[in-house]
C-alpha cells in the first residue's frame, strides 16, 4: 500500500507576518476534572481579515488555508497562541495540553481554530515565613 504525503516549505517572513497580524478571539473556562481542574476552550486566529488584504489574495484563500493546515510552523504558532490565551483565562499554568487544529477559508479570511483541553498545574499555597 502506497501513501502519498504532501510536503510544504513555508515562506517564513510572510507566514510570520500573517499570523502576527491575525485577529485573535478566545473563549474558555476552568472545569473540574477527574485528576483536578482543567481548562477547556477554543482560540480562533483570523488571517487576512481586512478587506484590503482579502482583495489582494481573494482567489488564493483556499490555497492558503490548505497550506496552513499542513505547515508545522503555522500549527506551532497557532498552538502557542492558544496556550498563551488559555493561560491568561485560567489564571494559572497549564500542564498537559491536548489540542485539535482546524483551518478553513471563509468569506472573512482564513480561520485557524485551536480547541484545547489542558490540565492545570496545582497551585501550592506557601505560608509566609516568620523570621
Amino acid at each position: 500500500m502506497r501513501k502519498t504525503v504532501a510536503l510544504v516549505g513555508p515562506i517564513a517572513g510572510r507566514l510570520t507576518e500573517l499570523l502576527r497580524d491575525a485577529d485573535v478571539v478566545s473563549e474558555g473556562r476552568v472545569a473540574p476534572g477527574g485528576r483536578g481542574a482543567a481548562y477547556e476552550g477554543a482560540t480562533s486566529l483570523l488571517l487576512l481579515a481586512t478587506p484590503e488584504a482579502r482583495a489582494r489574495v481573494s482567489e488564493e484563500l483556499a490555497a492558503i488555508a490548505r497550506f496552513l493546515a499542513v505547515d508545522p510552523h503555522a500549527r506551532v504558532i497557532a498552538l502557542r497562541t492558544a496556550c498563551r490565551e488559555a493561560n491568561q483565562r485560567a489564571g494559572c499554568e497549564l500542564d498537559t495540553v491536548r489540542a485539535e487544529l482546524s483551518v478553513r477559508a471563509t468569506a472573512r479570511g482564513v480561520e485557524l481554530t485551536v480547541d484545547l483541553v489542558a490540565d492545570l498545574v496545582p497551585t501550592v499555597n506557601v505560608a509566609p515565613s516568620h523570621a
